[in-house]
This record gives structure tokens, sequence and C-alpha cells, in this order.
């Protein structure tokens, strides 16, 4: 049994035990069943009021069942065997126990402790019906006796935000409301007790009610709330100072431009935020909004900009070679001023011959001040290849199969085959090109080839012969 001690002990200390159904003892308890231990000390001069009801024990038997509900805010019955059993009856043994778990209104299941451990709800899933939710738990197969303690938690409470809520003579909108849950009804009181659910377009300076209401869920307590709409008369803000706006380029929208400063008894946005900033237009609409949307109107005005021109810079690369570019936007636009740094690479066996707007210079910065189109241009590198017919021979030269004429010019890299052929009695010397001999019969093409080909005459066979009579 547990043993209670308050310290320091002062008069009207008490300890009290509760039994499942509610009702409470000031003796300890010797029926089977969970119990919670309720302390109470009284306040005095030195010491604050204590009311503690966290404490549990259980009386059972060596096979019996306890089950209790910690805190309230719902009730659970269990059957074992198809059985109703109360808390500390005899279990049914090698059978699990099903417990039936019903929440009060607004309230879910919490926690499920099993003895001091923790059981997983995580898949325990709920119906919601007419004010109560309800659960289902079954427990494994029991071979002893056994405490359950069931706890019960606030459901979440529906956040939002009430929108429209001031308003100007002239201009009335419906209540809006902004919440990650759906399915809030509005109404209003415009006049009386009676509750309406269309605003009309034009009411009185005043203030109005408007009530906010949810059904209950699985999830979510009932909302039930009241919002107060005011509507206010037109009255102006004298001697407004503009702010000072901040860098916008071509292309943004107003709402990328900071507005700083101006009047400080409220605060100046953008009439039109997603408009498109261009620089021939120089005004643009704003609208000033009070600290205190009671007593003043909000009020249009504009202000002038300087919106900074972007251009179109499209720097590409023609055949044989691609291009480099440092700086580079997503959409080839730049602010005015901007800088693009672009290098011009070509292909194996091919050079720079220059951009479409006449520059030369491989590697170059270009400044945004105007729309620009440019492509850089490649040659390929080209060699001329010569020969002449030999004596005592043929000499022929072949680019991708194809026989070459004397003088005809090949891209850089090409690979020449080169076919001597002597005539009868004469046999290859050898076969150079620039002067240098080549051994293989081929030549890849890295500068200007003359090709040339030399025929050495066979030796001759001497026949000696000796006749006699």
């Amino acid at each position: 049994m547990p043993v209670i001690k308050f310290t320091p002990e002062i008069a009207g200390q008490a300890v009290r035990y509760r039994a499942a159904d509610g009702s409470e003892t000031s003796t300890l308890p010797q029926i089977v069943g969970a119990y919670k231990i309720v302390l109470f000390s009284p306040e005095t001069m030195e010491y604050a009021a204590l009311e503690d009801s966290s404490k549990t024990f259980t009386i059972r038997n060596a096979n019996t069942l306890a089950y209790a509900v910690d805190g309230g805010q719902g009730t659970v019955t269990a059957k074992m065997n198809n059985k109703d059993i109360m808390s500390g009856g005899e279990i049914a043994y090698g059978k699990p126990v099903i417990f039936s778990i019903v929440s009060n209104a607004n309230y879910r299941l919490g926690a499920i402790k099993q003895a001091s451990s923790d059981v997983d709800i995580s898949k325990i899933k709920g119906t919601y019906a007419n004010g109560n939710t309800s659960y289902t738990y079954t427990t494994p197969n029991l071979m002893s006796g056994d405490s359950y303690t069931f706890a019960f938690v606030s459901k979440d409470t529906v956040r939002f935000v009430a929108n429209n809520l001031v308003q100007t003579v002239g201009s009335i909108k419906p209540v809006t409301v902004t919440s990650a849950v759906g399915d809030i009804k509005i109404e209003y009181q415009l006049s009386g007790t009676a509750w309406v659910t269309t605003l009309p377009s034009t009411l009185a300076v005043g203030s109005y009610k408007a009530r906010l209401s949810r059904a209950e869920d699985l999830t979510y307590r009932s909302l039930s709330d009241t919002v107060t709409l005011v509507v206010e008369s037109k009255k102006e803000v004298e001697s407004l100072v503009l702010p000072t706006p901040g860098r916008i380029e071509e292309g943004q929208a107003l709402s990328a431009c900071t507005l700083i400063d101006g009047t400080s008894s409220g605060s100046f946005i953008w009439k039109a935020p997603n408009e498109i900033a261009s620089p021939d237009k120089k005004k643009y609409d704003l609208i000033f909004e009070p600290n205190d949307p009671v007593l003043y109107a909000a009020k249009d005005t504009f202000i002038t900009l300087n919106v900074i021109p972007v251009y179109s810079m499209n720097v590409t690369a023609g055949n044989f070679g691609t291009v480099i570019l440092e700086g580079r936007t997503a959409n080839d636009k730049y602010a005015r001023g901007s800088v693009l740094k672009a290098t011009a690479v070509a292909d194996k066996n091919y050079r720079f011959a220059g951009w479409s707007d006449g520059n030369t210079s491989a590697t170059r910065e270009l400044q945004a001040n105007a729309n620009l189109d440019i492509v850089a241009r490649f040659d390929p590198v080209l060699y001329g290849v010569t020969f002449t017919d030999p004596m005592n021979g043929s000499l022929k030269v072949f680019a991708n199969g194809v026989e070459v004429k004397n003088g005809a010019e090949f891209l850089q890299g090409t690979l020449l085959t080169i076919t001597a052929t002597p005539d009868a009695g004469y046999m290859v010397q050898s076969v150079k090109v620039n002067g240098a001999l080549v051994n293989n019969g081929s030549y890849t093409l890295t500068q200007a080839a003359d090709i040339s080909a030399d025929f050495l005459q066979k030796n001759r066979i001497n026949i000696w012969s000796r006749l006699g009579s």
C-alpha cells in the first residue's frame, strides 16, 4: 500500500483515494481496482495551496485486470472472452482484453500505459459521432494479471485569422477566414439577436458581430468564436510624406520595389503590386494605410519611379565551336550597365573567325546598354596538298577514299593515303611529305603537304654462256 507523507506537515492536510467510478474514501481501499491518490494541503501565509491527483496505485489479485482513466474526460469498458470485465475482475486466461474507449466532447485518446510502459497508440484509429470519439484497443493474450491506465487530451484548437474586419462605408466585403481548417461557418449579427449568413453591401458606421463556428471532428475541437466588424467613415490623413522607392528593374513586379520611410502614422503599399514596371511609365499608384483604421481611411496617391531598363543579350556560337559566358542570367536579360564576359572556343581543327558584329577578339566583355544578338563564327583550318607525277612510276593520293587532285585543300587532321606504283623494271625508292620519309603510306594533315615519290631501276641479271665444239 502507498505511504503518504507531507513536508512540512500543516493542519488541514488530507489524503483521499479515488476509485475508477469517481467515488472517494479517506481510508485505504480494500477492493481490487485502480485508484488515484488525491492530495490536499491548504494555503498558509508561507505555502501555496496544493491539490494533486497525479499519483495512482492498483490493488489486484494475482490474475486480475485493473484499468482506470487518468484525469477523466472519457470512459473505458472492457471485454474478455466476449464477457464484460470490470476493473479488478479475474482475467480469462490466454485471452486478449478488448477495451472500448470513449472520449468526452473536444477530447481524444492521448496515452495508454500498460503497467508503467507506454502503449503505441499511433495505429489506434478513432471514429467521431454525436459529440464523442470512440476507439478500440485489443491487448495481447493475457497469461497473468495486468493493469492499464488511459489518459485523454484536448483536441487541437482551430487556428484562424479573420479578414476584412475593418472596412470603410461604401465598400463592404464579407468577412473571410484564413485557416488550415476548412468548413468554418460565418454568420453576422447586424441588429437585435438574429444571425444571418449574408452581409449586405452597405452598412452604417458602427460595430457589428461576426460569429465563426465549426463542428468538432476527430482532430479539432468545436469552434465558436465571435469577432467584431468595424465600419468606419472616410476621414483622410492630411499632408502625406511619400516614401523613398528602392531599386526596380524593367520587367519586375512593383512588389519587388521596397518603399522606405514616408509618413509615420501609417504605411504605404502598392495599389497594383503585380503590375510590371516599365521605363516608359513614371508614375505608379500607391495606397496609404493608416495605423488607426477606425479613425482614418486609406488614401490613394502616386509615386515617381526611375525604372532601370533591361536589355536582351543573346550570345551564341555558330557551327564548329562554342561560347563560354560568365555572368549569364537564366533568361539572357540584363539590367542596364551589367557586364557579360564571352569567350569563343573553336572545335578541334577549326579556328575562331570573329563575331557577327565585326569584333575579332575571342574574349570580350559586353555591357548591357542596348539589345544585342551576336554570333561567334568559326572557319575550318585548311591545308593544300600538292604533288607531281614522278618518272618511272605513278603517284596517287586519297582522302576519305576519294582520289585527291593536285592543289586541293583539306581540313586539318585529314588522313591522307599515299599510293606509289613503279613501272615495270622499277621499284619504290622513297615516298616523302615535305621532304620527310613516309614509311606506312599514310599521313595526317597538320600543315600544307608536298608529296613526292622516287623510283629506282631494279638490278639486271647477267647471263654468261660458253659454247664448245
